[in-house]
């Protein structure tokens, strides 16, 4: 693999395109359109959105479980967008992942240590002691040592999903892709999860996708955060400036949509109009033009990019471009363009 320098980001996203034929007809799914961005070294960059906005396929794309249609994959300064057989196993031990539903993604007629030592065996670790110490050594660090001769069954969801993170940093990756890693568990053990990944970063160094719709726990572990709506990236900020300030209608939204502990709170909602619309048939230029009250005719008209407004701060908001929004003002809204 090409060497890459300290400086250069871990990972590096080029107009990245996903779209899935539909069989029998001449129609595709737009999982994803145009997506770039760039993960550092030792960075969490979370990508959020809602339900079916491409989140997970770019994820899957990143470690050529499925192939892109079109765009480049950049990761340590060598574009893996085409690798294969070969060459691809052996980007693998440095590009790992953590699924959502833990029990799925564990082997039930395997023991953990069994589990955790498989991608160790198939890096090229064939000493079976060594194996074991390895093993050993990755169960402490995630807090469950003693639970090697165990099966998936006998796990809770937070234990079991510690072994799948086990699993994966078992090789040393540079890069984790952590895909809704605690969507299914119990809000205290989303904490314990959430803090465990922290840690195991300052101590190791990989870079995370923190792929979720969970904004607290974004919010908790990410130091960038980018927004995608119906396969299209509408924002990217620093996490402290995004949950500040949103530069998007979408971004808006979505983050005005997170309930409060405070039950006395009465923090500002932006609302979104109508239903999501099929990524079959996804609205031209702004694809949020549909639902947005904010929008303008020209939103249906001129093609969306993402543009710096301020440090860090991007936004693929034609109004908030055309008027240099520092923030999304608070107006009357204008009828949204359903149907155009």
């Amino acid at each position: 693999m090409a060497n890459a320098t300290a400086n250069e980001p871990i990972l590096r996203v080029e107009r990245l395109d996903k779209h899935f034929p539909i069989a029998g007809s001449n129609l595709t799914v737009q999982a994803a359109t145009d997506v770039s961005f760039t993960i550092g070294r030792g960075e969490t960059l979370g990508l959020v959105g809602e339900s079916g906005s491409g989140k997970t396929t770019v994820g899957r794309c990143l470690l050529r479980l499925t192939d892109p249609t079109a765009g480049r994959i950049v990761f340590a300064g060598q574009d893996i967008t085409t690798l294969s057989g070969h060459a691809l196993r052996r980007l693998r031990p440095r590009i790992q992942m953590v699924f959502q539903d833990p029990h799925d993604s564990l082997n039930p007629r395997h023991r953990i240590a069994d589990i955790v030592a498989e991608p160790l065996r198939l890096a090229g670790m064939h000493d079976a002691r060594e194996r074991a110490a390895r093993v050993g050594e990755l169960l402490e660090m995630v807090q469950l040592r003693g639970f090697g001769d165990r099966f998936p069954h006998q796990l809770t969801g937070g234990q079991a999903q510690r072994v799948a993170i086990a699993r994966a940093i078992a090789t040393k990756p540079d890069l984790i892709v952590l895909d809704e890693p605690t969507s299914a568990l119990d809000i205290a053990v989303r904490a314990d999860i959430i803090n465990l990944l922290m840690r195991l970063q300052r101590e190791f160094g990989a870079s995370y996708l923190f792929i979720s719709h969970d904004l607290t726990a974004v919010r908790h572990i990410a130091d960038r955060v980018a927004i995608m709506y119906l396969g299209q990236l509408m924002e990217i900020a620093p996490a402290h400036a995004l949950f500040r300030n949103q530069l998007h209608p979408y971004g808006k939204a979505l983050l005005s949509s997170v309930l409060y502990p405070d039950p006395t709170a009465t923090p500002a909602r932006f609302v979104l109009e109508g239903e999501i619309p099929s990524p079959i048939h996804v609205p031209p230029a702004c694809p949020l033009h549909t639902r947005c009250p904010l929008a303008r005719p020209e939103c249906a008209t001129i093609p969306i990019w993402l543009e710096e407004l301020a440090p860090g701060h991007a936004t693929a908001c034609t109004r908030a471009i055309a008027e240099s929004w520092t923030t999304v003002p608070d107006v009357e809204p204008v009828a949204a363009m359903v149907g155009d």
